[in-house]
């Protein structure tokens, strides 16, 4: 696994207590708790300090982790309590082809059916009905009446020119 803990980006979960005398009750941000399997490692980060921890042992608990990290001192412990969990992104579970991570389609560039070219993601939003990509001339739902298609190994996004897609001057606004 890479030693520089600033790559470790991934966020999986978060230390909401100490549990017993030095184990952690963890709040997983994912539906499955591959993450918090015994052997596996996870960067915690307290007021800007990281550190690696392997975990030694694991159960689920009320929609939670209980893991043992192999510390022994409750006032170590009490210290990571609130820390954020991560995972280096080579750690990620494989997704089925043609998905991808959020984080992966950020620098995609956005064209048109007919090649125009508006942009790479910037930011990807999250609303109630959808995702939407947003570029720098842009903004676009993901959704079929305006994605034609993820071209994953293109890093290009393929969208239909519909009228109001297109923000700011790019799209022909004129200013009061």
């Amino acid at each position: 696994m890479p030693e520089n803990l600033d790559t470790w980006t991934v966020p999986v979960g978060r230390i909401r207590a100490r549990w017993d005398r030095a184990d952690f009750k963890i709040q997983s941000f994912s539906e499955h708790g591959e993450h918090f399997r015994p052997g596996k490692q996870l960067c915690v980060e307290v007021d800007g300090k990281r550190r690696l921890l392997t975990i030694a042992s694991s159960r689920p608990k009320e929609g939670g982790w209980l893991c043992g990290v192999g510390l022994t001192d409750s006032s170590e412990a009490d210290v990571l309590v609130g820390g954020a969990l991560f995972i280096h992104p080579e750690m990620r579970l494989p997704l089925e082809p043609g998905q991808f991570y959020l984080d992966e389609l950020c620098g995609f560039r956005v064209v048109t059916e007919d090649g125009d070219d508006w942009g790479e993601i910037d930011e990807i939003l999250e609303s109630p009905a959808h995702l939407v990509f947003v570029t720098s001339s842009a903004m676009i739902p993901d959704h079929p009446d305006f994605v034609v298609e993820i071209d994953g190994p293109g890093r290009r996004v393929i969208v239909k020119d519909v009228p109001g897609l297109k923000t700011g001057n790019d799209a022909g606004a004129s200013a009061p």
